[in-house]
């Protein structure tokens, strides 16, 4: 015990640690069935458990991206520092709290099925033991908070505008999905081919939870070190280019909202992040790296 204290930070085994080390399983095996088995996955959240239409299984393979990139993130995250570690934590307690809470309230509307009933229900339970876990792993009393503020990096405008973006859909997704369809179709006049249904609203607020949670980890990631910060880009690159190209193989039956909203965001946060990336690595040989 005595000589774990002087282990260097980045081995340190701290609570989050533990946390991540089962999270990243849980959050590959939910995004791989959700990515490959969509219409098996919806099915459960629709009024009555009618089939999943085809925008159902695009929010859920949207939302599967998302995951998928989170599972690999608390992966690579076992590594950072333990102050760093804190941080996602925090982010992650804050938006599966969120999504829980967002959940419970839905699980208790109505009217209705059992088997939607059940599938909230089961969610909700999902979300707040993520949530417990995360919570646990924020009081690890070893932990010593960094306070201080790093001068800005190559990727401060990429997290920046990553935060803004990230935080003002995900919070209208998760907390007014409706408002994530009428408002681009009010004020971008964005046609969309049918109203969404029931399912496809659940699967939206599920989405806004995580995008929400990144748009968190954008704001904390400038207080990261160089190494840490890149690794953040690097996922989030991927996971905006995946969600291209995605939309890329169904766009002719993609509404106007995925093509001409969706799809030019995400190019917009990929193309910040690896212009960040890039000015990184020609950065003048003097200059001093992590």
């Amino acid at each position: 015990r005595n000589k774990q204290r002087h282990l260097p930070p980045s081995t340190m085994t701290t609570r989050a640690s533990k946390v991540f080390a089962i999270h990243r399983f849980i959050a590959f095996a939910s995004g791989a069935t959700m990515l490959f088995f969509a219409e098996d996955a919806t099915t459960g959240f629709s009024t009555g458990s009618n089939p999943a239409t085809f925008q159902d299984t695009v929010v859920c393979r949207s939302c599967a991206a998302s995951i998928l990139c989170l599972s690999l993130l608390v992966h690579t995250a076992r590594f950072f520092s333990p102050a760093e570690q804190d941080t996602i934590a925090r982010c992650m307690f804050f938006s599966f709290l969120a999504v829980a809470a967002v959940f419970a309230r839905l699980s208790d509307t109505g009217p209705l099925s059992d088997a939607d009933r059940i599938a909230l229900v089961s969610s909700t339970a999902a979300f707040a033991g993520l949530a417990m876990a995360y919570a646990w792993a924020c009081l690890d009393p070893r932990i010593v908070r960094n306070t201080e503020s790093p001068p800005p990096s190559a990727l401060s405008p990429a997290f920046g505008f990553h935060n803004a973006v990230g935080f003002a859909s995900g919070s209208l997704s998760l907390l007014y999905p409706a408002g994530f369809y009428e408002l681009p179709q009010k004020y971008l006049s964005l046609s969309m081919d049918s109203s969404p249904t029931t399912n496809e609203l659940v699967l939206v607020s599920m989405w806004g939870g995580f995008i929400l949670n990144f748009s968190l980890l954008a704001g904390r990631a400038p207080r990261f070190s160089l190494r840490s910060q890149r690794i953040f880009a690097q996922i989030m690159v991927i996971q905006f280019i995946g969600l291209t190209l995605l939309y890329a193989f169904y766009w002719d039956r993609l509404n106007d909202l995925y093509r001409f909203g969706g799809v030019p965001t995400f190019l917009c946060c990929a193309g910040f992040y690896v212009y960040g990336l890039v000015r990184r690595t020609r950065e003048p040989a003097g200059t001093k790296k992590d």
